[in-house]
């Protein structure tokens, strides 16, 4: 599990030195991770967007030959400005090996990141994802089963992102992340943030993707 966390006030910092920071951290601490991963597998990502408070999560899934799907990595980012977040998506997203499809959370803030990302890689490969009750009704089961039947595995076993993925409870017979937030290691809260990205990245590896190529005719 990565974890970036700026402090409070980092966006009055000019944006040249954000973006090269950021840049710079990217380089140090996602590139041997993401140089590293293998050639022969789909990717996909969710994630949830948060901007001061709760985290944003960028959970990355590699579907293998087999259908199953494993977790490389986990980011999470705190007080990270809207600019380094898209920044640093973008910097994961062009080098997970044979991207096809990423889910956001696309409520309140989170839609400027989630437009930004179907703009950028394109808009039948972004989800916009509006996390509504209907939503989580339809996605949950297929997730669960996942989880028991090992379909999805590698999680990171740390103690806050399993405690996200553990928030979810049944509220009116549908699973969900009720209201009440916890408290991690050093005082921060969360909201289930990390089981939310896990979620999205999950639909989004179930999802079909229509990949367009352009082959020019002499």
């Amino acid at each position: 599990v990565l974890r970036l966390k700026y402090p409070q006030g980092y966006e009055t910092v000019p944006e040249h030195v954000r973006l090269a920071e950021s840049l710079e951290w990217c380089e140090r601490e996602l590139l041997p991770l993401l140089k590293d991963l293998p050639t022969d597998v789909q990717s996909f990502y969710g994630m949830d967007f948060a901007r001061s408070g709760d985290l944003s999560v960028l959970w990355p899934l590699l579907k293998e030959q087999n259908l199953r799907k494993r977790t490389p990595f986990v980011l999470e980012m705190r007080n990270v400005p809207f600019k380094q977040q898209e920044q640093i998506l973008f910097y994961i997203v062009r080098r997970l090996p044979n991207f096809l499809k990423g889910a956001h959370d696309a409520r309140g803030n989170g839609q400027q990141i989630a437009e930004s990302a179907a703009v950028e890689f394109g808009f039948n490969r972004i989800e916009q994802v509006m996390l509504t009750e209907g939503w989580y009704r339809d996605n949950m089961p297929p997730f669960k089963a996942a989880l028991e039947d090992d379909t999805l595995y590698d999680i990171p076993a740390d103690k806050d992102v399993t405690g996200d993925i553990r928030a979810f409870r049944v509220v009116k017979g549908v699973a969900r992340i009720p209201e009440q937030r916890t408290t991690e290691k050093g005082g921060d809260k969360r909201h289930g943030d990390a089981g939310v990205a896990l979620v999205l990245g999950d639909f989004a590896s179930r999802q079909e993707v229509e990949i367009f190529e352009y082959h020019r005719v002499a």
